[in-house]
């Protein structure tokens, strides 16, 4: 406004800026990364030595984890500090021209208020600020301008320099909001079928990797009333059997039906809301009894879930917790033991009253007793549903109507126990006879 020094003296100032900013934002942007990171694994490393405290101690191997946690709390240290390093000394860079430009404005300014200078365009100036010539008046107004260019331009330095922080969360949180589901719903989709009468696998072929199949013809038939035990050696694709019945893939080729309807022709939420699961790790929650079993229906009363807990045979322990139902769990569920922590699973599979149950690995923490009780339970419950049993255990096994054997990621036997065990050279005889011998004392 006063003189075209200024605009001078604001290029010289902005282009070292803006070249230092476009130089600079690679290598803060790399920095930020590795901070993030280093503060990932540093979280990490903290969650699994909590997780795991138990086996910490009991294989007294506290010093070499606290030496590992002390090796990344250093490494996320150190990132961090070099972090601020590098934003210190471009922050110092353009306070240095910033305040050189403080400086020589100023000199400039004094010297033209000594040589009585008129203002750039004199009259018209004059107009605008009330000074025709140079003197104090107008050396303060333009200080103040310059000085508030000065700290704007430092203070949009900063703002730039925490905003690479944002982009790289921002481009992550873009990533995951970018990437395709590995399901689609289909345009029309048919719904549910009320009544479950049958569920049925036909040559499905599915492989995580296409050149790499999983499963590989796969034929299977489960009936509502039924129990099917799946069977086989780990990696023969047990899990991946019942994932494709969940819909969270879809196979290669083949078809898998619920009444003849093949499940691709369904909604995906339509067909989970529709089959419940127990997994093998049971995941609980901070907070009560009742609230854990009821997490997949948290509308049910207080007497659906009591019957639950009861087919689960985990009546009586709840009741015998210091506020019953209301018990809150902890972390985890720490307080309880494996076996209690499975049956509380299996209510809540239990609870959601869906007509295809899927159970991984049901009675692994169970005794042999509370194991039958169960089963018994199950099979009542679920008469006019299909239940599936992911499992190892033979007492498991022997209570299924069905067991289909994997191996290879093919079903190469299908009957009941007595039949299979029947068959000379078979696959599953041979499982049998080789878990006895393990088993027995």
């Amino acid at each position: 406004m006063f003189d075209p020094w200024f605009t001078l003296m604001v290029v010289v100032v902005v282009f070292p800026v803006g070249w230092l900013s476009i130089v600079s934002t690679p290598r803060i942007r790399r920095r930020v990364l590795a901070n993030r990171i280093a503060n990932s694994d540093l979280t990490s490393r903290a969650q699994e030595v909590f997780a795991a405290v138990k086996v910490v101690k009991a294989n007294r191997a506290e010093s070499r984890v606290f030496d590992r946690f002390s090796a990344d709390s250093i490494r996320a240290l150190d990132t961090a500090y070099f972090l601020r390093l590098d934003m210190a000394l471009i922050t110092l860079v353009v306070g240095l021209l910033a305040g050189s430009t403080l400086i020589l404005s100023e000199y400039i300014m004094v010297s033209w208020i000594i040589d009585q200078r008129d203002t750039f365009l004199g009259a018209l100036v004059a107009s605008l600020i009330g000074f025709a010539v140079w003197n104090y008046g107008a050396y303060r107004i333009a200080m103040g301008q310059v000085a508030g260019f000065a700290f704007g331009m430092r203070g949009l330095l900063g703002i730039w320099m925490r905003m690479q922080d944002l982009f790289l969360a921002l481009e992550r949180a873009f990533f995951l909001l970018d990437i395709e589901p590995e399901v689609d719903d289909p345009e029309n989709p048919l719904p549910f079928p009320i009544r479950v009468a049958r569920v049925r696998w036909h040559n499905v072929v599915f492989g995580y990797n296409p050149d790499q199949p999983i499963l590989r013809g796969i034929d299977l038939e489960a009936g509502a009333g039924s129990i099917t035990a799946i069977v086989g050696a780990t990696g023969s694709g047990k899990s991946t059997l019942m994932s494709l019945l969940l819909r969270l893939y879809d196979p290669d080729s083949g078809r898998i039906e619920v009444n003849d309807v093949d499940l691709k022709d369904m909604a995906v939420d339509d067909v989970r809301r529709h089959a419940a699961i127990a997994l093998q790790k049971n995941v609980l929650f901070a907070n009560t009894i009742a609230n854990n079993i009821g997490f997949g229906n948290p509308t049910a009363e207080p007497a659906a879930i009591e019957t639950a807990a009861t087919i689960a045979c985990a009546h009586d322990f709840i009741e015998a917790q210091s506020k019953g139902y209301n018990t809150e769990l902890g972390e985890r569920g720490a307080k309880l033991s494996a076996g209690q922590r499975q049956r509380l699973s299996i209510a809540r599979a239990v609870l959601r009253d869906a007509p295809i149950l899927i159970l991984d690995e049901p009675t692994a923490s169970l005794d042999a007793q509370t194991e039958q009780r169960v089963l018994t339970n199950l099979t009542t419950w679920g008469k006019d549903k299909v239940i599936f049993l992911i499992t190892h255990r033979l007492s498991t096994i022997r209570n299924a109507d069905q067991i289909a054997f994997l191996e290879d990621g093919r079903i190469v036997e299908t009957g009941s126990h007595d039949e299979l065990t029947r068959l000379e050279n078979g696959r599953y005889r041979a499982f049998v006879e080789t878990e006895t011998v393990e088993t027995s004392p």
